[in-house]
Formats: structure tokens, sequence, C-alpha cells
């Protein structure tokens, strides 16, 4: 999409989503769309692996259960944008955002979910 390549990884525990930031740093990735979970929060090493981060990322909550409690220490890394509560439209708004960033922003529109 865009001349861009997506990688998209379901992290089903912390360290998961670990692996997977390190693994973008170390193939050049551009961007990322971080959903967190419900407990990153709380987890000291998100912080540390978000701070190593070379590129910007928006962290994403695809519903707005405890919205602000559930984000990410604010200024940590290189963060543009937090998303919250708009359901599976979380992560269409989250893509824009980053399109638009990456100097892609003509393709935001051929992005869709659902039918």
């Amino acid at each position: 999409m865009a001349g861009k390549t997506i990688a998209v990884h379901g992290c089903s525990s912390t360290r998961d989503v670990l692996r997977c930031l390190h693994s973008a740093s170390d193939n050049g990735a551009e961007f990322i769309l971080l959903d967190p979970g419900p407990h990153a929060h709380s987890d000291g090493r998100f912080g540390h692996a978000l701070e190593n981060l070379s590129m910007p990322y928006i962290e994403v909550h695809d519903d707005s259960f405890d919205a602000l409690e559930a984000s990410l220490a604010p200024g940590i890394g290189h963060p543009l944008n937090v998303i919250h509560g708009y359901n599976a439209q979380s992560y269409v708004l989250a893509l824009s955002i980053a399109l638009e960033h990456l100097g892609c922003a003509e393709c935001e529109n051929d992005i869709h979910v659902g039918i």
C-alpha cells in the first residue's frame, strides 16, 4: 500500500509485543501502530523498548475502556498520537495518520474496514 510494506503481528503477551518492537527496529520499519493491550502501562519494559525505537508510533486502543489509564506514559520514545474508542475504525484512523506522516496521504481513502 502506498509503496509501503505493512507487517501485522498478533501478540498474546507482553513478551510477544516486546519481541515485535525489537524486530521492527531491526527490520527498518518506518512507523509502528501499537496496541499495547490492557496491562502494558504497568510494565516498565515497554517504556524501555519505546525509548529505544528509532521510529515514531501511534498507540491504538480499539475501545474506550479506561482510556486515559490504559495509555502508555506520554513522551516515551517518539509518540505521534494516541487513539481511543473507535473499535476497528481506531486502526483505520491510526493507519491514515501514519500514511500522512510518511508522505502517503493520497492513499488514505483506499483504507476500509468491514463491508
